[in-house]
């Protein structure tokens, strides 16, 4: 895995409940993580999910999920089974959803 230390775009959200995926219930509040330091690190399918990896969740369907980007900007979900990394996932609907084997895992560095 290589490190890579490209800037990473911040984007604001005005948000008026948190959804955990347009099926389930919404949250009326949350947490946000503040930046004290990341970086990211290139990753393949079947690679280790590298330590101090930024977790967002977990489903029955696709494991532990991380945060990432691919593309070298576009920010995904990382689905991971046994601890390996299965798909970085991408896309909004109605345009789909787009999985694919490689991308970036954010990694918190303190």
């Amino acid at each position: 895995m290589a490190v890579c230390h490209a800037p990473l775009l911040a984007v604001v959200i005005f948000v008026e409940a948190w959804v955990v995926d347009p099926g389930a219930a919404s949250y009326e509040s949350g947490d946000l993580l503040k930046n004290t330091g990341f970086e990211l690190i290139r990753a393949n399918k079947g690679d280790a999910v590298p330590p101090n990896a930024v977790m967002s969740g977990v489903t029955e369907a696709d494991g532990s999920l991380f945060v990432g980007r691919v593309g070298g900007s576009i920010p995904c979900h990382i689905t991971t089974k046994d601890g390996k990394i299965q798909h970085f996932v991408y896309g909004l609907l109605p345009g789909g959803v787009k999985r694919v084997e490689n991308g970036e895992v954010i990694v918190l560095t303190s």
